[in-house]
């Protein structure tokens, strides 16, 4: 059995822009071959724009992949139909975010019926 060090939180931003060769090789120097995403920028945006792309390539070079991806908090026991259709919709596109960081999983939560 191969056992990996990850990495989620900390270190690991939360913008896409810091995804920088310096951040990469600090993850690396410190033995983290994978890493846990939590990106702020929209889905859909993320590919759109190459971001996620970016991304994998900058952090493979160093040695390091993305093993689970953000969901982006959608609300799946909602009873606002809208609602479930817009939540369901950016689930949907979490998962082409996970895809284009190279992540096999996503990582989200059925969100709550609590009205606050």
């Amino acid at each position: 059995m191969t056992i990996r060090l990850g990495l989620s939180g900390g270190l690991v931003p939360t913008d896409p822009a810091a995804y920088v060769p310096a951040l990469a090789a600090e993850l690396a120097g410190l033995g983290v071959s994978r890493i846990t995403t939590h990106l702020r920028t929209p889905p859909a945006e993320l590919v759109a724009s190459g971001e996620a792309a970016r991304i994998r390539r900058l952090l493979a070079d160093a040695g390091i992949g993305v093993v689970q991806a953000t969901g982006y908090q959608p609300c799946l026991v909602t009873a606002d139909a809208t609602r479930l259709d817009a939540d369901l919709e950016r689930l949907a596109r979490a998962g082409d975010a996970a895809a284009a960081l190279g992540s096999p999983f996503v990582l989200t939560g059925c969100g709550s019926l609590h009205p606050t």
